[in-house]
């Protein structure tokens, strides 16, 4: 992040767990920039119809949505009720400590998603900011704290909506998605190549092991 200047002036935002924001970005409640739970799966949906199902342990604040599990609408949970498009963001509103959030692929945009969660979709906004303006974890953790109850926290979408995001304007919006999105690329790859190191390490040492108990290397000399 050093390499990034900061703004030239600040205003406070006016929300405690926002605090400083860029002194020309606006702070408006989700709910004007975002609409909730447009489309549902239809009433006349027969108990044949296959559907891919996403539940909220299927999705992960860091790992994204990560399975759908097909089934017959018949055997479906009836809260497997939600659609949604590319673009859309589902957010947990039940457990809301298990920061269920993700952006919703093409790979699950025709899928089918559990009531307990809102389905955000940008309006006045521009799409591919609508899934980083989510992911900011001061959000994540500003719905887990306006969530109620112990045991099973869970917070209506009227009031999720509710709370106050920060909107830069359009242009920054999109090249705030662009780097984000960049950078998200390139730390995946250098994740996937530190992996891809770990597993060649292991397997080293398993076949080090394998030839020092069989005799196939001395080390009498170590």
């Amino acid at each position: 992040m050093s390499q990034y200047k900061t703004y030239p002036a600040y205003k406070d935002s006016g929300v405690e767990w926002i605090g400083q924001v860029p002194e020309h970005w606006e702070v408006k409640p989700i709910c004007r920039v975002t609409s909730v739970n447009d489309d549902a799966l239809s009433d006349s949906t027969t108990g044949t119809t296959r559907i891919s199902y996403v539940d909220i342990s299927s999705v992960g604040y860091l790992e994204g949505i990560k399975q759908a599990t097909e089934m017959a609408f018949a055997d479906a949970p009836s809260r497997a009720r939600r659609k949604a498009s590319t673009g859309d963001v589902v957010v947990s509103t039940v457990r809301t400590y298990l920061k269920a959030v993700a952006a919703v692929t093409d790979e699950y945009a025709d899928s089918v998603f559990s009531t307990g969660f809102a389905v955000l979709r940008a309006r006045k906004l521009e799409q591919p900011f609508l899934k980083w303006m989510i992911l900011n974890e001061l959000i994540v953790q500003a719905i887990e704290a306006h969530s109620e109850g112990l045991s099973y926290p869970a917070i209506n979408a009227s009031a999720l909506v509710k709370l106050k995001s920060v909107i830069p304007s359009p242009d920054e919006q999109a090249i705030i998605s662009a780097t984000l999105d960049r950078e998200t690329a390139r730390i995946d790859a250098l994740i996937g190549k530190a992996e891809q190191s770990i597993t060649l390490l292991k397997e080293r040492w398993a076949a080090f092991i394998t030839a020092a108990v069989t005799g196939q290397i001395d080390l009498r000399g170590e």
